[in-house]
């Protein structure tokens, strides 16, 4: 499954934390924004 995740986080820490997390299983887009490949 093809998915675009995007999210409006406002708090650096969390941010930063989502952003680790997405990173592993997507490509990295846009400032906010990930494309994943998911089973």
């Amino acid at each position: 499954m093809h998915l675009v995740i995007s999210y409006d986080i406002s708090e650096d820490k969390r941010r930063t934390k989502i952003h680790k997390i997405l990173k592993s299983y997507g490509q990295w887009m846009q400032f906010s924004v990930f494309e994943c490949d998911l089973t």
